[in-house]
């Protein structure tokens, strides 16, 4: 047995790419699901701030997921789109 790295390392491939309707679905529903969750729990306890303090750490977590996440999905279409 040799220790030698192959030449092309595995890779992931999806049998079909996800539909840009399917992608924005995902980026924008679920989030508004996980809300609306807060809010039903919200309304059904009211038992003071845990639940308003669980959505704002949830809103900002989302927030800094997109400011972050955004530009490394953008780097990462460009450079899958380079000529090897």
């Amino acid at each position: 047995m040799t220790n030698e790295t192959p030449e092309n390392p595995a890779s992931f491939t999806p049998l079909r790419r996800a539909t840009h309707a399917r992608l924005v679905a995902l980026f924008i529903v679920g989030p508004i699901l996980w809300l609306a969750a807060f809010v039903l729990i919200d309304l059904t306890v009211r038992q003071g701030r845990d639940i308003g303090v669980a959505l704002v750490v949830c809103g900002v977590s989302f927030a800094v997921a997109l400011v972050w996440l955004i530009p490394m999905r953008m780097q990462r279409v460009r450079q899958e789109a380079e000529p090897p």
